[in-house]
């Protein structure tokens, strides 16, 4: 058996989430235990998809292989409400049965166990129905102690009826075993350490918002002895989730800031496919790329460990900070990254590009018009653009005021986003060489001399 890695969720992971999570409820239903109702979790997709944002889901792999996903929270008020002090909470583990028996389990309880030392907790809890024996029996081997029993009642979806359940908690006490880690400033051990300064340990905090390290990685080709190669980087990822960068958003911020929200903080399923359609293609040596709205950077990065020389630009200057972040840790030459904190409808002087990328950039109706007016100025005659949208109503209107601009669609194609979900298209624009043009340009100027002469 291969080494376990366990990795956060991605947005695009939330159905293989949901359909582990059912796998396991279905099994258990089979057994006659009553731990987790069949179709509870594909109710409370909404649900799942908050709190993989949140950076609370993450997902195990056995090599290459998807083995399980687990739920790790730094509070759980219904269930804890009379103990809130410092701890872990672990939820939904479970693990495809194609993996049982391996003791795969267990081993996602110590990885647990570590993220709540390193984080500085006093203990790591979780709970289970009280009816299930064999799952307390498993707990308890586990080294957890019983911590009482209380009633709870969960609503499973919009409008759904709630469910009466009685759980049993267990905890592991973290402190006063000896391995906490190095004393912390001051004397004070890690566990006695103020919490904030732990949280900041476990996940960086840049431009104000704390990160998580996430990882891309995609198989590609093989070499002379038939081993299959693999292209793959990593980035800084915001921890916090929409609604507390919206809570940070003051009206006047909102208003200064033309009404645009900090979506910058997720890498969203366009972006994610766009990364992977990137490294699973050709090298890109020396090509000039713009990774325009670049948000956290995720594909302006697959390009540059493809030999790019990569311009990342966004409106958002926090997003700027965490994409710097992210280039110091990149085994990558400084030179070949540049960074402009911009307005596509009102952009500084830039060079011409051979290829510019975006993911996610034609949600609102105007901006269908504003990005194909930059494509037009800042494309290179001959380049490319590669545009990726998960089938807004405005991405319709794109090809059409692209075409405008001299800008022309060459190809569409529809990418498959990691897990299930819509479909993403991918829209492949090119700009015309100078002859054809300065032929569209004459037309709209009334000139009849080619540009730059």
């Amino acid at each position: 058996m291969g080494e376990l890695r366990v990795v956060p969720a991605a947005p695009s992971d939330l159905e293989v989430v949901i359909e582990i999570l059912e796998e396991v409820a279905a099994w258990l239903e089979t057994k006659g235990i009553d731990q987790w109702p069949v179709g509870s979790f594909r109710r409370s997709a909404a649900f799942f998809a908050g709190a993989i944002e949140r950076g609370e889901v993450h997902l195990a792999y056995v090599g290459e292989d998807l083995a399980g996903t687990l739920r790790l929270v730094a509070t759980d008020p219904d269930v804890w409400s009379d103990l809130a002090d410092e701890s872990l909470y672990v939820h939904s583990v479970a693990v495809r049965r194609s993996f049982a028996g391996r003791r795969l389990g267990r081993q996602l309880l110590e990885w647990a166990e570590q993220r709540a030392r390193e984080a500085a907790k006093g203990y790591l809890r979780l709970d289970c129905v009280a009816g299930n024996p064999v799952l307390r029996q498993y707990y308890e081997d586990a080294g957890f102690s019983s911590a009482g029993e209380v009633e709870i009642e969960f609503k499973v979806g919009p409008g759904a009826r709630g469910k009466s359940y009685r759980l049993h908690r267990y905890e592991k006490p973290l402190r006063g075993t000896g391995t906490e880690g190095p004393a912390a400033a001051g004397g004070q051990t890690a566990g006695e350490a103020d919490w904030n300064e732990a949280l900041r340990a476990a996940h960086p905090v840049v431009a104000g918002l704390r990160l998580a390290w996430r990882e891309y990685r995609t198989p590609v080709g093989t070499d002379e002895g038939g081993a299959r190669g693999e292209r793959s980087f990593g980035l800084w990822t915001v921890v916090d989730n929409i609604v507390t960068l919206l809570g940070q958003l003051t009206q006047e911020d909102f208003e200064r800031n033309d009404e645009r929200m900090p979506y910058f903080g997720i890498v969203w399923p366009s972006a994610e496919a766009l990364v992977m359609k990137l490294l699973g293609g050709p090298r890109l040596e020396g090509v000039k790329v713009l990774d325009l709205g670049c948000g956290l950077g995720a594909c302006g990065f697959a390009a540059a460990h493809l030999g790019a020389r990569v311009t990342f630009l966004d409106w958002e200057p926090r997003a700027l900070e965490i994409v710097r972040a992210s280039a110091r840790e990149q085994d990558l030459p400084p030179e070949m990254l540049e960074f402009v904190v911009a307005d596509w409808r009102d952009p500084p002087a830039l060079e011409r590009f051979e290829l510019i990328i975006g993911a996610d950039l034609l949600y609102e109706k105007r901006n269908a018009e504003a990005v194909a007016d930059f494509l037009s100025r800042y494309l290179q005659p001959g380049g490319q653009a590669w545009i990726v949208d998960p089938g807004r109503p405005y991405a319709r209107l794109f090809p059409t005021q692209a075409r405008i601009q001299g800008i022309h669609l060459t190809a569409r194609e529809v990418l498959v986003p990691k897990g299930r979900g819509p479909g993403i298209t991918l829209l492949r624009m090119r700009k015309p060489r100078w002859r054809r043009l300065h032929r569209v340009q004459a037309r709209r100027a009334g000139s009849a001399k080619p540009p730059g002469t």
